[in-house]
């Protein structure tokens, strides 16, 4: 299971796709129903092994597309059917990029089950692409980047640290 802290999955928005918009050209933030179509599209694409399709045309980075389905492949992770979700909501960042936010639980071709946060976001040209387009990965993002206090449980979505979870106490050495 990967983990993003909001931070990083700012600039993973910010930095995988061209989010600028046009001030000439009107931009609505994404809605649910798109959100949805675009999951259908996804899970079409990688069900049918079109990782073209997915990583080209579907994704707000090619690049990170590619790398994300060689993480999966490595971890001999398939794509397997449409998830469910448990979670659907607007999302918008401090850098004015306005997205839709699924929780996707679902199993992996080959009886996995995993926990994605799939985020769909508007480029450039004003389609809508998903940041997190390996569905099938368990990609987390966090709601904090913030470090829980000495010996209080991490908030939800952090990842585990080499330090324990927790961040150093200001009494450390």
């Amino acid at each position: 299971m990967k983990i993003l802290a909001v931070a990083a999955t700012t600039t993973i928005l910010a930095a995988t796709c061209s989010c600028s918009v046009d001030a000439n050209q009107p931009q609505g933030p994404v809605q649910e129903p798109e959100a949805i179509a675009l999951l259908n599209q996804v899970v079409q694409a990688a069900n049918s092994e079109n990782y073209a399709e997915l990583c080209e045309n579907l994704s707000g980075s090619s690049k990170m597309c590619q790398k994300l389905l060689a993480d999966a492949k490595r971890q001999c992770l398939q794509p397997g059917p449409i998830p469910t979700w448990s979670v659907s909501e607007p999302v918008s960042h401090d850098n004015d990029i306005k997205g839709w936010h699924l929780e996707l639980h679902g199993k992996t071709g080959n009886g996995i089950q995993y926990v994605t946060d799939f985020m769909v976001i508007r480029d450039i040209n004003g389609d809508v692409r998903t940041t997190t387009p390996v569905y099938w990965s368990g990609i987390r993002l966090a709601k904090s980047n913030t470090l829980a206090p000495t010996g209080a449980p991490a908030p939800y979505g952090c990842a585990s640290f080499a330090g324990g979870g927790t961040r150093p106490s200001s009494d450390a050495p």
